[in-house]
């Protein structure tokens, strides 16, 4: 209420009392102006200030002059006005009801909808549920023509609207955070090889979230939340295809460090993890063919933390073999040249041939780095050129040699002629041999056979005789003390033809169908009971 209406109020009162004096000794029209005072308040209620503004200046005229009339005395006259005045009033709250009504509605809808923008029906479901029933029924009044009720749904309409939008507002900068935190993800995706395998799907994240900032800016949540969860799926999908490339990639990474390991001369001692390896990469494979693509990376880092330690400790042993293979081709050429400048290479010539060849086999094999094979070739060399000296009484590398084949029984292989303990014939009588201990000159199966039988291939024997000690061919070790079976007969003549092996395809297809079947060795590629074995 104004100031203007707070003083006719109080003029109206002064004048009613007068009024109400005067009424002791005149009939004043009192009950005629009392219900033009309340109409007019009535319209001032409805907005007649506003909507019908002439009306309500001429209604409250007129009961001014009532007022008038009856100071002086015209109570007739201040009847009528006062009966005019309330005419003039209603005439203003019929005029001011419809405008009212429409604009109470179009207001409550107005806040409606800018709670509808903030998705108010996700954040404050039910002040904007209510908020929408109440409007419904306003139009509905309002369609009536019952324009007061119809203005008091549309106030309540309004408040309940008002409630949720405020609610709603409240979320603007949850989702603005939102949206910053998508964009962090996406970009350190990107930055994760992202850009390889989901660039597309990572600028479609970067465009959705740029239209949900601005309509959030705009306090448009309704359009704003649907393009972040797109943004979300999208980065979602530009995730798995980054994490699948990657699980490809590695999955072929590991199928290659495995193929370079099983292929691998010196791959024995590893087997245990080599097939620990292959079981991760198969479990590996099996996770990405289900999808499961952060799991299948998992499994084939683990497969491949597995092979890099196999592939140190493969190239470790490989130049531990190939730091061997220069030794012995070394001294198997030296050993050569020695005998070569001896009186011995007149009655040897035969053998030195065989030593000759078998030393060039094995630097042939070292330069393709079959090191394992430039062993055998120099130690089957060096065993030749151990039996020529020791024939002639010249001591060999390898040990101090008697006749070939014949060694002392108490386990150290003899001078040629010496006394004392009774000289054991290998081959030809059940003996013992004890794996020795030297760094620089590991024992084998290999070896073993080629100290004793004068041929290495005969170590099949040596294994089968002593598979109670032996689990593995090509692990021996130092202070173990071996069965050296007797050679069956028919495995006699492979003696008699030497280390080299020079016998006719016919010959040996004739023993491989007489021989007993030798013990079958682990893994291909690796000689079985090569000096890689005494540990």
């Amino acid at each position: 209420m104004n100031t203007r209406t707070r003083y006719a109020s109080s003029l109206f009162g002064i004048l009613l009392l007068m009024a109400a004096a005067i009424s002791c000794r005149f009939n004043v029209p009192i009950r005629q102006m009392m219900e033009a005072k309340t109409t007019i308040s009535r319209a001032v209620e409805v907005r007649a200030e506003r909507y019908a503004p002439a009306e309500l200046e001429k209604a409250r005229t007129l009961l001014k002059d009532s007022h008038t009339e009856v100071a002086e005395g015209s109570l007739i006259e201040a009847e009528n006005l006062a009966v005019k005045s309330a005419a003039e009033a209603q005439k203003a709250i019929d005029a001011s009801l419809p405008h009212l009504s429409a604009d109470s509605l179009e207001d409550a809808k107005k806040i409606f909808a800018e709670a509808d923008l903030l998705y108010a029906s996700k954040h404050s479901g039910i002040s904007f549920a209510k908020a929408d029933g109440l409007l419904k029924e306003a139009e509905a009044l309002h369609a009536g023509k019952d324009y007061w009720n119809s203005h008091l749904k549309s106030a309540e309409a309004k408040a309940n609207a008002e409630d949720a939008r405020a609610n709603s507002q409240r979320h603007v900068p949850a989702l603005r955070e939102e949206i910053n935190s998508i964009g962090r993800e996406a970009d350190e995706l990107k930055s994760k090889r992202g850009a390889e395998f989901a660039s597309g799907e990572i600028a479609s994240v970067k465009g959705k979230l740029e239209q949900a900032r601005r309509k959030a800016d705009e306090s448009n949540l309704k359009e704003a939340t649907p393009l972040v969860n797109e943004a979300k799926a999208v980065l979602f999908t530009a995730r798995e295809n980054t994490l699948r490339g990657i699980s490809f990639e590695k999955l072929a990474e590991t199928e290659a460090a495995l193929k370079r390991v099983r292929e691998s001369s010196v791959k024995g001692p590893f087997e245990g993890d080599i097939s620990k390896a292959s079981d991760l990469a198969a479990g590996a494979k099996a996770l990405h063919n289900s999808k499961s693509y952060a799991d299948s990376v998992r499994k084939s880092d683990e497969a491949m933390a597995l092979l890099n330690t196999v592939s140190v400790s493969m190239t470790n042993r490989e130049n531990e073999l190939k730091a061997e293979a220069l030794d012995k081709l070394a001294k198997a050429k030296e050993g050569l040249e020695e005998v070569n400048k001896s009186d011995l290479r007149l009655r040897h010539e035969a053998d030195l041939g065989k030593a000759a060849a078998h030393v060039e086999a094995g630097g042939k094999l070292y330069e393709e780095k079959d090191y394992n094979g430039s062993i055998l070739q120099s130690v089957s060399a060096l065993a030749i050129l151990e039996g020529v000296m020791g024939s002639g009484g010249v001591t060999g590398e390898a040990g101090e040699i008697g006749k070939a084949g014949e060694t002392s029984e108490t386990g150290g292989i003899g001078k040629a002629g010496e006394s004392g303990a009774r000289t054991l014939k290998y081959g030809e009588e059940p003996a013992t041999y004890v794996v020795k201990y030297n760094p620089r000159d590991r024992d084998c199966l290999w070896k073993i056979a080629m100290y004793t039988y004068r041929n290495a291939r005969l170590w099949p024997l040596i294994y089968a005789a002593n598979r109670d000690k032996i689990r593995d061919p090509d692990l021996i070790f130092p202070g173990q003390n071996l069965v050296i079976p007797v050679i069956p007969v028919r495995q006699s003549k492979i003696v008699e033809e030497g280390p080299a092996g020079e016998r006719s395809k016919q010959s040996a297809e004739e023993d491989k169908k007489k021989s007993t079947p030798a013990p079958e060795t682990k893994g291909g590629g690796s000689t079985p009971g090569a000096p890689t074995s005494s540990r």
